[in-house]
């Protein structure tokens, strides 16, 4: 079986104590991945992670 090449586009948007980013496909700008850490180097580091990659 052989697997097709999926180019993504990756930004991110880091401050000083967050990261935000979204992922997406190259050919179709379709939102694949998006998240974000939250209270980076405190107490209480929080993260969220959408995935929404679908390969057909």
């Amino acid at each position: 079986m052989r697997y097709g090449v999926h180019m993504h586009i990756l930004i991110i948007n880091a401050g000083s104590s967050s990261a935000k980013f979204t992922m997406f496909k190259k050919d179709d700008l379709q939102i694949t991945t998006d998240g974000m850490v939250e209270r980076i180097g405190l107490n209480g580091t929080k993260n969220h992670i959408k995935n929404k990659e679908v390969y057909s």
